[in-house]
């Protein structure tokens, strides 16, 4: 009997364990959850202070990939999971070897393939050196992959990074590391994005190059990074100096005739004229003053009218430029870390004609955040919500979603993962209004989206007129 359990035992061991394996930093490697339960180990080495990166994403199957991080002494360091891809990133704070756990993080029953991806910051491997001023070509093959370029940077150095998406569905997302391991700047787009960063700190840098929309989408790109700061010394990844591109503009005061000495007492330092910058002045001053006439103008009319778009309310403290009341159709309520997707589709839409109101786009300057969103809200007839994982225990976005109900809005849900809505969102969004962009190609499902909005924008404007 004894030997019948132990025999038991070994069985369910070599079921929910798939083995130790080292994994190299800066590579890419595919594995699957083949049967529920189990889980995948993986193992590196580390010294204190080495900033570890890790991204696993699901490539097929139901799987909510997880992972864990688990430190020399065996205790647990970090801890995440999602119905798609997510990420750690931790700066250990001691040397050895560490234990990075994958398994199902929805109660252990799902399966499915997936990538994992590890790095470590500080001294990247299997990563290409930054060129500066030279644009490099790259590709990202397989979903959840990630590529890696590095250089080493001074304070004070100012950064310009942009990547372009040339082929395939890949919507490009760049993120800058920087000594000790922490993430200094991240930009993601459907086609290309860029960011700028005064550098704090000296050391190596590093970029990491995947998708923004979950990880999953491939395709090839075009990366290019500038040192643009021109008074701090930059190094190359061998040491020696970078020449930065200082570009300096020409005046259209009087120059010189070749072959002769400038007078320094007939042209200000540098040969300009300073007539040119007394009339740029004017020039600048008169604009200026039309800008705010207009301004003014509309401001009043706004005020004695009430409204600003027959069927859209302005609220009765309307003191000037009321941000999110004006000129838009419907709204659109997301996650901050859906952004990407909710500016696709707002983009698409508006290419249909659809007017969009989005935060923080269209919310003025010096106007209340929250306020600005009620009111954008309470002048919609329409919600477009972009449903997820992180949406669907967003506390603001139940906010918004209530909010539009209680003010007779159609919601429709956006749904871009494959999920059940909690409880008290399921009451809100009950409608038959839903919507899934769960299948590539995100294009196809901002199509029908607009499809569904002009329909019911036509319904709401043929009903106004009957009443």
């Amino acid at each position: 009997m004894c030997f019948l359990i132990f025999e038991l035992f070994s069985l369910f061991v070599q079921v929910t364990s798939a083995g130790s394996e080292n994994i190299d930093f800066g590579v890419t490697k595919t594995a699957s959850i083949g049967v529920a339960g189990e889980v995948d180990t993986y193992t590196f080495t580390g010294n204190s202070g080495d900033g570890i990166d890790i991204r696993i994403t699901k490539t097929s199957g139901d799987l909510w990939p997880r992972i864990t991080l688990y430190g020399s002494n065996g205790k647990e360091i970090k801890r995440s999971s999602s119905s798609t891809n997510t990420e750690i990133l931790d700066v250990l704070s001691a040397p050895g070897t560490y234990k990075i756990l994958v398994d199902d993080g929805f109660r252990g029953t799902f399966t499915g393939d997936y990538s994992i991806f590890v790095q470590n910051i500080n001294n990247p491997k299997n990563a290409k050196p930054v060129e500066f001023d030279t644009g490099a070509t790259g590709s990202l093959d397989v979903p959840g992959s990630v590529d890696t370029y590095f250089f080493n940077g001074s304070t004070g150095n100012e950064v310009f990074a942009r990547i372009t998406k040339t082929s395939g569905d890949l919507w490009p997302r760049i993120t800058l590391f920087g000594p000790p391991g922490k993430q200094l700047k991240q930009s993601s787009s459907s086609t290309t994005t860029e960011l700028t960063f005064t550098l704090d700190s000296p050391g190596t840098h590093t970029i990491l190059v995947d998708d923004g929309f979950r990880g999953t989408f491939t395709g090839s790109y075009t990366i290019f990074v500038q040192m643009t700061s021109s008074d701090q010394s930059a190094t190359k990844t061998d040491g020696s100096p970078v020449t930065t591109k200082v570009t300096t503009a020409t005046s259209p005061g009087v120059n010189p005739s070749p072959g002769t000495v400038e007078n320094p007492q007939q042209n200000t330092p540098g040969g300009e004229n300073p007539i040119n910058y007394f009339l740029l002045a004017i020039i600048a001053l008169v604009v200026i003053g039309a800008i705010v006439l207009a301004f003014s103008n509309f401001v009043r009319k706004q005020k004695k009218a009430g409204t600003a778009v027959p069927g859209i309310r302005v609220p009765s403290s309307y003191e000037g430029a009321v941000s999110g009341t004006i000129n838009h159709d419907i709204i659109i309520s997301y996650s901050s870390q859906d952004k990407p997707i909710a500016d696709a589709v707002c983009a698409g839409l508006e290419a249909r004609a659809i007017r969009c109101w989005i935060a923080p786009r269209d919310i003025l300057p010096g106007i209340n955040y929250q306020e600005a969103i009620i009111d954008a809200i309470d002048s919609s007839s329409i919600m477009v919500l972009i449903f997820s994982s992180h949406s669907n225990n967003s506390p603001h976005v139940f906010t918004e979603v209530n909010e539009a109900m209680s003010r007779g809005a159609i919601i429709i849900p956006f749904r871009i993962e494959d999920i059940l809505p909690s409880k008290a969102m399921k009451y809100l969004i009950s409608g038959p209004h839903w919507l899934d962009a769960i299948t590539p190609p995100l294009e196809k499902h901002i199509e029908e989206l607009g499809n569904t909005v002009r329909i019911l924008l036509d319904n709401e404007r043929k009903k106004r007129k009957t009443e």
